[in-house]
């Protein structure tokens, strides 16, 4: 949960459950929520690379009792392209077996950059991926 600025400054993250973050360098505090939408239906389509409107103000106040200074709002984008999945509803009330795709992973191992190990879901159900995830 190490965070690092552009002047090499070191802070935290921190995920706040699937719905925000919290990012606390350089003297201020950062929050933003995940960015996402719902239809009529209710169908919700997660912004994975984006952030709803967020905001940061200095870590901590001038003095006790009175709030923080220097309050603004921002909006996080993710640099590098987000592979986007659609879901189809009803697909995770299945007993199909949860596969990982290899293509996924070799993207976010060369493209993202990311480090891909086995899936805890791998073998399981969908409808058990789906309960586990907190759906």
């Amino acid at each position: 949960n190490v965070a690092v600025d552009e002047q090499g400054r070191k802070g935290t993250w921190t995920l706040i459950y699937d719905e925000g973050f919290e990012v606390t360098i350089g003297g201020q505090k950062w929050f933003a929520y995940f960015k996402y939408t719902q239809d009529a239906q209710g169908n919700v389509t997660s912004y994975c690379g984006e952030t709803s409107p967020g905001w940061f103000h200095d870590e901590k106040a001038p003095m006790p009792g009175t709030p923080p200074l220097r309050w603004g709002c921002f909006k996080g984008e993710k640099a590098e392209k987000v592979v986007r999945t659609e879901v189809p509803d009803g697909a995770m009330d299945s007993d199909k077996i949860y596969k990982a795709d290899p293509k996924l992973q070799a993207y976010l191992e060369t493209e993202a950059s990311w480090t891909v190990g086995p899936s805890v879901f791998e073998g399981m159900p969908l409808r058990e991926v789906k309960k586990r995830m907190g759906g």
